[in-house]
């Protein structure tokens, strides 16, 4: 049996792909003490924009935990914006709940 899922959600997702058709450079941002759901979260996110054509900066600012380092792609996930950062079209922010 099928769950319905609700049209203001559908809404919601179809307005997300459209921001991600419309725009080229993503900041994927996660708050100061990363923990392993935003890294997965963050990681799993830009694996999908980079699979799509386009192009993601990584930023966790205290960096990746060390019982987090056995995730693939952690080594792209830089402490800090990136001296570009202006450049960039989109933020998202990963686990902050503000």
């Amino acid at each position: 049996m099928a769950i319905p899922i609700p049209s203001n959600l559908l809404t919601q997702f179809a307005s997300a792909r459209q921001l991600i058709a419309e725009h080229q450079r993503f900041l994927v941002v996660s708050h100061e003490y990363t923990d392993g759901d935003d890294l997965g979260g963050m990681l799993a996110l830009a694996r999908f924009l980079e699979a799509e054509g386009k192009t993601v900066a990584r930023i966790a600012f205290a960096g990746v935990p060390e019982n987090l380092l056995f995730l693939p792609g952690h080594s792209e996930v830089a402490g800090g914006l990136p001296g570009d950062f202006e450049s960039y079209d989109v933020l998202i922010t990963i686990g902050c709940g503000t």
